[in-house]
């Protein structure tokens, strides 16, 4: 047998003649298309604009193809091919299918109404006939649409279309072939009943000229009108949240109070709820009556300052030295102001008053503000910063303290020396005058009175020229400070020795004075027999009695305190007694002496043992 030769049969190119039906009317349903031609196989396919259709063989001349539907769904002039398969084959010539657009009618609207104003919305407009090329009309000008079903098709209306109340028709309409416009339905844009917020300004003063104040608020339009106590006045119309308008000089003519309202006219609309207008009588005359404080230290940061006074309302200012200061209205009888650290830099007198504007209004009286020069203080014992003890003796530093130098000569201690006193005021808000011991331009020794109350107290220096000084002081119920020779709260103690030899005492001195400064004055323990004791001298003990823990030692060695209380015969001096001293220091040279209150070292002196 020989080999296999191929034959080929191709398909041949189809050719279309006629196709029924030939035309149908859109957005109906779908149908069976019935081609003839020739030269049709098993294999051919009809085509619809492109796209191939279930088709079934009926002969080399017939063909029948599915038309969906979704086929007709617009209108238009459609194309219709036969197509055969390779090998061979090909595409046939077009024949057009005409699908004509239905007229489209209209039966609901959703919504079918809004108030003027409102955002851009979706409109759902029902019908029949309805196609993708149908397009929604409001009064006439096509929105954009969007096809949902043959039934059914949706458009955005712009805010614009819903600026002013009216009846907008609403249409559809469907283009050529065929098609035309639908029944018209309206659309109902109402005036919407206005909302007012805000009345600016709400107030003014009764007997002035016309004013123009500002409605703040929502859902204002175009035809607006602003009433006065129901009447309406001449309105502008600003936006859809503000209006203007002028109050005439006869409304506002007598103290009393109006209302504002604003009206949207029909359809709908209505009036909005009233805000009050205040017509008020002239500003009172203020008047001032004390200040929260009266005196701060120079440098001080700033603080706000409580004015009292009456007569006061919201537009009053507090005045500092003629210039006005940020100040909170806190009601008719107290204003606060803010005092900045710039208006604390200098000493000396401020004048604070209070001002109100016209109409009516004024400038009350000053109030003076001392401005104080820097007070510091210290322990006169130790010379450190710290707390101070109530009945303590205190070293304070300043500028202008004095007129001159005078030291008090009587007993008990005078409050006044050369016109200067000093003035201590507790936590719990008593003010005393401290007893003086000396006073100076530039120093002043005074005495903390007894009763003053532990916490942060205020020292006021008044000099006998009248300059003022001020600082801060903590009081705690015991501050111990221990003399020294020098005076400087350091070195060789300001302190005695006491030697018993059985029955008999005798007191040795333990600094020297040697070229103008105290030094130590080495100190024999002697025999055993000889019980040696240091009486150091101090202030800021007057509490001890009172369970206090003492500790103290000597060259490192701890030594008994057996005494600690007030000296007696000096004001603010307290003495304690320690020892015997250990003889484990004979030789020892200068050593420390430490005392301790409650865990808390005073200042470290010295002495000397040989």
């Amino acid at each position: 047998t020989s080999g296999a030769a191929v034959f080929s049969v191709n398909n041949p190119v189809p050719s279309l003649t006629s196709f029924v039906p030939n035309t149908t009317q859109g957005a109906g349903p779908g149908f069976t298309l019935t081609v003839t031609g020739t030269s049709f196989v098993s294999a051919s396919i009809v085509r619809w604009d492109g796209q191939s259709r279930p088709t079934t063989f009926v002969s080399s001349t017939e063909l029948k193809a599915d038309i969906s539907a979704a086929n007709i769904a617009s209108g238009g002039e459609k194309a219709i091919t036969v197509f055969n398969p390779m090998p061979g084959g090909g595409l046939s010539s077009a024949g057009v299918f005409l699908v004509s657009n239905p007229a489209p009618t209209i039966t609901n609207l959703t919504p079918s109404a809004a108030t003027a104003g409102a955002n851009a919305f979706l409109l759902t407009v029902s019908g029949a006939n309805l196609s993708s090329s149908s397009i929604v009309q409001w009064n006439g000008a096509s929105r954009p649409t969007v096809f949902v079903d043959p039934a059914t098709v949706t458009a955005t209306i712009p805010a614009t279309d819903l600026a002013n109340p009216g009846t907008p028709q609403v249409t559809i309409f469907n283009p050529p072939p065929g098609g035309g416009l639908s029944n018209g339905l309206t659309f109902t844009i109402t005036n919407p009943v206005p909302v007012v917020s805000s009345v600016v300004p709400n107030r003014i003063v009764a007997g002035s000229s016309d004013i123009l104040i500002t409605i703040n608020g929502s859902k204002f339009v175009g035809a607006s009108t602003v009433q006065w106590n129901g009447q309406s006045r001449v309105t502008t119309f600003v936006s859809g949240s503000q209006l203007r308008v002028v109050i005439l000089a006869p409304d506002v003519a007598t103290v009393g109070q109006g209302t504002i309202t604003v009206f949207n006219p029909a359809p709908e609309g209505g009036t909005s709820a009233p805000l009050p207008f205040t017509i008020f009588p002239p500003n009172p005359n203020p008047v001032i009556t004390s200040l929260s404080r009266t005196i701060e230290v120079a440098g001080a940061s700033g603080f706000n300052l409580v004015v009292k006074g009456a007569s006061l309302i919201d537009a009053s200012q507090v005045y500092w030295n003629g210039t006005a200061r940020p100040t909170t209205f806190t009601n008719s009888t107290e204003l606060v102001a803010a005092i900045s650290a710039s208006d604390l830099t200098t000493a000396g007198v401020a004048q604070v008053s209070i001002f109100t504007p016209a109409p009516g209004g004024g400038t009350t009286n000053p109030l003076s503000f001392t401005i104080a020069s820097p007070f510091v203080t210290v322990s006169a014992a130790s010379f450190q910063p710290g707390s101070i003890a109530p009945g303590a003796i205190v070293a304070g530093f300043g500028v202008g303290l004095a007129v001159g130098t005078a030291l008090a000569s009587q007993s008990p201690l005078p409050t006044l020396l050369l016109g200067s006193y000093v003035q201590v005021k507790d936590s719990a808000g008593a003010a005393r005058q401290a007893q003086l011991f000396f006073v100076s331009p530039s120093q002043i020794n005074f005495l903390i009175p007894e009763q003053t109350a532990v916490g942060e107290a205020t020292i006021e220096v008044n000099s006998g020229d009248g300059k003022v000084s001020l600082g801060k002081i903590q009081i705690a119920l015991v501050a111990l400070g221990i003399f020294a020779a020098n005076a400087d709260g350091k070195g060789i103690a300001a302190a005695n020795a006491v030697r018993a030899v059985g029955t008999t005492i005798t007191f040795e001195d333990v600094a020297q004075l040697s070229d103008g400064v105290w030094v130590p004055r080495c100190l024999s323990l002697g025999p055993a027999t000889d019980l040696v004791f240091l009486v150091l001298y101090g202030t800021g003990l007057r509490g001890s009695s009172a369970g206090l823990t003492l500790t103290a030692t000597i060259g490192g060695v701890a030594t008994p305190v057996p005494f600690a209380g007030a000296q007696g015969a000096f004001a603010g001096v307290d003495q304690l007694n320690l020892g015997p001293i250990s003889r484990q220091l004979i030789g020892a040279g200068v050593v420390n002496v430490i005392v301790s209150v409650n865990g808390v070292a005073a200042n470290t002196v010295q002495m000397c043992v040989n």
